[in-house]
């Protein structure tokens, strides 16, 4: 509920996204430093919310 609560403005006007190209290298196909950081931000706040029994 708390992701919903943080989230719910979204719901009408979610985010447009990015491409695959624009989130990784073609090349080496490693994420780009931007779509690494996003990835590492997300992820710990879910980690924190399941930790703290909010998830």
């Amino acid at each position: 509920m708390f992701l919903f609560k943080k989230y719910k403005y979204k719901v009408k006007n979610p985010d447009v996204g990015k491409t695959f190209k624009e989130c990784y290298d073609l090349t080496t196909l490693e994420p780009t430093a931007e779509y690494r950081a996003k990835h590492t931000k997300v992820t710990k706040e879910i980690y924190d919310l399941m930790v703290n029994g909010l998830a």
